[in-house]
């Protein structure tokens, strides 16, 4: 197929370009497709994009308490993040498993953060006001070794990573055309613009002039974040499986 090759000016014959190779190596015939990635990409995409526009106007409406520690959008945090924890365990054991396990690492993480490495589930606020119970995991007795712990199970899943080759493939896969970057844009948006209802990032005014709907509005937008991550793994695993034999994928294209 001419449009896959361009002329070599060392050798003057027929050389594959790299970026097309990458594309065709990942892409997705359709009568591969038996879990139907493309279709599923677009309605999670869809979803969480859906799920963001709609944040302001359902903010106004849910009591401030949705958004308090240990609320309704904590909690959905935190079944998202485990969610991802689990789909990345499953991946793990069928394929790929340093990269399933560091995935497992890294959702694991970030649920224990949003507990406040535990704080919520057995330390007492330290006090009340218009934002719900306040946590601090100043009291755990094992908070100066949290930190330590973390950086302990990120170096094992880095070497893991290294050592197994993800990186090379993420960095094939990074440049083909079904690549994650949507999804992940989308998690960054919604991440800066709740960090910013939070308060973290700069801005004219100490209070955006919502009041408490900010707080909500904050939460909402967070999990809209994780979701987003949700549909990059799953994408992501998908492509790795549909393509596990890369010297296949070509033959029904």
């Amino acid at each position: 197929n001419g449009r896959f090759f361009a002329a070599s000016s060392q050798r003057g014959v027929a050389a594959p370009l790299p970026f097309m190779t990458v594309a065709h190596t990942f892409a997705v015939p359709p009568a591969a497709d038996t879990l139907g990635v493309a279709r599923t990409r677009r309605v999670l995409w869809v979803a969480c994009v859906l799920w963001t526009l709609l944040g302001y106007p359902i903010a106004l409406w849910l009591p401030v308490t949705a958004g308090w520690e240990n609320g309704v959008l904590e909690n959905l945090q935190l079944a998202q993040l485990l969610a991802g924890a689990g789909l990345a365990w499953w991946f793990a054991r069928t394929d790929h498993a340093a990269l399933g396990y560091a995935a497992v690492a890294v959702w694991l993480v970030l649920a224990a953060r949003e507990l406040s490495w535990g704080a919520t589930l057995w330390a007492a606020p330290l006090g009340m006001g218009w934002s719900g119970p306040i946590y601090s995991s100043s009291v755990l007795w094992y908070k100066p070794f949290v930190y330590p712990a973390i950086g302990a199970v990120l170096v094992v899943a880095g070497v893991a990573l290294v050592r197994s080759g993800a990186p090379s493939m993420l960095y094939k896969l990074a440049r083909s055309t079904p690549f994650v970057w949507v999804e992940l844009m989308l998690a960054a948006a919604a991440a800066i613009a709740a960090s910013y209802f939070e308060g973290q990032l700069p801005r004219d005014a100490a209070d955006p002039g919502l009041g408490t709907v900010a707080l909500v509005l904050e939460e909402w937008l967070e999990c809209a974040a994780y979701g987003a991550l949700l549909a990059a793994q799953w994408h992501l695993f998908s492509l790795l499986r549909l393509h596990a034999r890369p010297q296949d994928c070509g033959h029904g294209a």
